[in-house]
């Protein structure tokens, strides 16, 4: 019942602000190729760290996967050069308690919810973006759509590379985070 186990935690909305994704690009902290890593690809921060590289993909095995199937993602050239500091200097521990300190209340999920958001405000066809995610898809669509949507997710990954790089680039107006007292 909810008085054992307590009320059911209430879906979080946050999004990035341009600013804060300008942040996350721009920052030179431990987390920083991890936080960027997560928002190039859109991945889970626990299938960022038990995946791995093949060739220009980052596979999250079906083990390391929230609906058991693995997962391929194409790597930007971005995201690879965030790969050129894996095995990342931070654990993922390190990581989410460095969030919780220094993110003014965002977390490393939210980073997912902003690649959702922000790809469908680009115009990605939501059936794709899902894909990205590897979301399954529910009722008729799930019967009978088994495509894998590989050419229109690396370009639509390609593409968000490029407006991330752009958008790092442009002056920013706010400082959203407050910076800790010291780097971890």
């Amino acid at each position: 019942t909810a008085a054992v186990a307590g009320q059911p935690a209430a879906a979080r909305e946050r999004v990035l602000s341009d600013d804060e994704i300008r942040f996350v690009m721009l920052t030179d902290r431990k987390a920083g190729p991890v936080l960027r890593f997560l928002l190039l690809t859109g991945l889970r921060l626990g299938e960022a760290f038990n995946g791995h590289r093949e060739g220009q993909y980052w596979v999250v095995p079906a083990s390391a996967s929230k609906n058991r199937r693995e997962h391929r993602v194409w790597l930007s050239t971005l995201a690879l050069a965030q790969l050129e500091a894996h095995p990342w200097e931070v654990r993922r521990e390190a990581v989410q308690l460095w969030l919780k300190n220094n993110a003014g209340g965002w977390t490393a999920h939210d980073l997912r919810r902003t690649f959702s958001t922000r790809n469908n405000a680009l115009g990605v066809a939501p059936y794709v973006v899902e894909k990205m995610l590897n979301h399954t898809f529910d009722g008729t669509m799930a019967v009978y759509n088994h495509a894998s949507y590989d050419a229109e997710r690396r370009q639509a990954l390609e593409n968000w590379s490029d407006w991330l790089a752009t958008l790092s680039k442009a002056p920013a107006h706010v400082v959203p985070l407050r910076v800790a007292a010291r780097q971890s």
